[in-house]
């Protein structure tokens, strides 16, 4: 976690047109963030995971359509002020049954092949990191909330000046290499596509193993960044084919797992290198230069 005070309407703005991508055109995306709020601690990268989690399970649960609202205030529990994040969708809702296990991990409703059941429990657990507290309420038919408290801090920093004293890329644009992307976790795809964008990368992306075998057919790439754990074939699995096929080169494995476990198994490339989710672009971009072999560095 690389902990800063971070201001949230920052976060939410910069993240507004990632969110809409996600969303789609059918979903109406309103945010209502109070100025000047106090800055809370917390890690940028997982903050927007947050939001981009949440926003996806709202989109999935309006398929005809509807509003997407986050709002940011300043609210108060007990003697202390907190910052409230609001985030509510106009969607199918869900039942008390169902309502009380979303932050299960591996609990879904959804089928196999479109959702792991672990977005909602990645979201609790990084509020729980932020020293926060998060809430959800859901009527069927109606919609669902989440309500999120924050503590804040008086503590300021200039935005995206890190506090950690863990080494930054330069300000050096990637040399435009070509990286396939491929994960099924759309809200995790989308972060980590705009990131190697923004950052002179070239690439492509699949939600699984079969799409990415698609790709690979018609298309060169310098750097496969495949997630480990995806619906029908593992990441493993698609380098082999890959490999087989004469089409797999550097490879950078994501990952939700400890290292230690897959070094224990054996299941994973010992060439290959790892990146933990969830992950900030300093942490991305690092591990992809570090594949790569290049000195090739990101933009801020």
């Amino acid at each position: 976690m690389r902990a800063e005070p971070l201001h949230i309407e920052e976060v939410v703005d910069g993240l507004r047109g990632l969110l809409e991508r996600a969303i789609g055109e059918r979903v109406a995306l309103v945010v209502r963030c109070s100025r000047g709020l106090p800055p809370f601690v917390g890690d940028r990268g997982q903050t927007e995971q947050l939001l981009m989690n949440i926003a996806v399970n709202a989109r999935d649960a309006m398929p005809d359509g509807g509003t997407l609202t986050i709002e940011a205030t300043l609210a108060t529990r007990g003697e202390t002020s907190v910052l409230q994040l609001t985030i509510s969708d106009t969607g199918t809702g869900m039942s008390q049954k169902v309502a009380t296990h979303v932050f299960d991990p591996f609990f879904t409703t959804k089928r196999s092949t479109q959702g792991s059941g672990l977005g909602l429990s990645t979201v609790y657990g990084i509020v729980a990191d932020a020293g926060g507290e998060i809430e959800v309420a859901s009527t069927v038919g109606q919609g669902t909330t989440f309500t999120i408290t924050l503590p804040t801090t008086s503590d300021d920093a200039p935005p995206h000046l890190a506090t950690d004293a863990g080494a930054a890329p330069s300000a050096t644009v990637g040399g435009g290499q070509t990286i396939l992307v491929v994960e099924d976790n759309d809200s995790v795809r989308a972060i980590t596509v705009a990131m190697l964008t923004r950052n002179g990368y070239r690439v492509l992306e699949a939600a699984d193993a079969s799409g990415a075998l698609v790709l690979a057919d018609t298309n060169s790439f310098d750097l496969l960044l495949t997630d480990v754990a995806m619906p029908g074939l593992t990441g493993r699995e698609l380098v082999e084919r890959l490999r087989e096929r004469g089409r797999a080169g550097r490879v950078l494995f994501m990952s939700g797992y400890s290292s230690d476990a897959f070094v224990e198994r054996r299941t994973l490339d010992p060439i290959a290198e790892i990146i933990h989710k969830p992950f900030d672009k300093t942490a991305l971009l690092s591990a992809v230069q570090t594949a790569l072999g290049n000195d090739v560095h990101a933009t801020t």
